[in-house]
C-alpha cells in the first residue's frame, strides 16, 4: 500500500514533466517518421514507376510492392513511435526524481528539520547542487547552535557549602 501512495504522489507532482517531455518526444517522432516514410515511399514508388512503365506484366507486381511498402512503413513508424514514448518516459522519470527529491527536503527544512541532507541517484549529475545544499545545511545547522549557546550561557551549579 505505501509503494502505491509513494507512485501515485510522484505522478501527481510530476506529470507536467511526463506530458512535456512525452509531447516533445512524440513531436519529434511523428516528425522524423514522416519524413523517413515520405522518403523512403518516394524512392520505392520511382523504383517500382520505372518497371511498371517498362513492361505492362509489372502491373500487379508494382500494386502489390507498393501495398506491402505501406504496411512496412506503418508497422515501422508504430515500432518507433513506441521506442519514442519509452524514451519519452524514461527522460520525464530522470528530470522529475530530482525535482520531487528537492520538494521533499526543502518541505522537511521549512518544517524545522535541519537534519536534512540532500542525496541524488549517482547519474543525475547534480553533485554540485547536492554538495552546495548540503554545506548550506552544515553553516545553518552551526549557526543555529552558536545562537542557541549565545542566547543561553552554560549554567553552573551553585557551590554547596
Amino acid at each position: 500500500m505505501e509503494q502505491f501512495k509513494r507512485k501515485l504522489f510522484s505522478f501527481k507532482h510530476t506529470r507536467k514533466f511526463h506530458f512535456r517531455y512525452m509531447g516533445l518526444w512524440v513531436l519529434v517522432s511523428v516528425v522524423l517518421i514522416g519524413v523517413a516514410n515520405v522518403l523512403l515511399f518516394l524512392l520505392a514508388e520511382e523504383h517500382w514507376r520505372a518497371l511498371y512503365t517498362l513492361d505492362t506484366q509489372f502491373q500487379d507486381q508494382y500494386m502489390a510492392q507498393r501495398q506491402m511498402m505501406g504496411m512496412a512503413l506503418g508497422f515501422e513508424a508504430f515500432l518507433f513511435s513506441i521506442a519514442m514514448v519509452v524514451l519519452a518516459k524514461s527522460t520525464a522519470h530522470r528530470i522529475a526524481g530530482p525535482y520531487i527529491k528537492l520538494r521533499q527536503v526543502f518541505n522537511s527544512v521549512r518544517e524545522g528539520n535541519l537534519n536534512q541532507e540532500l542525496h541524488f541517484r549517482k547519474y543525475d549529475h547534480l553533485e554540485e547542487l547536492e554538495e552546495a545544499f548540503n554545506e548550506m545545511m552544515a553553516e545553518v545547522r552551526s549557526q543555529v547552535r552558536k545562537d542557541l549557546t549565545d542566547e543561553c550561557p552554560p549554567t553552573r551549579p551553585p557551590d554547596a557549602e
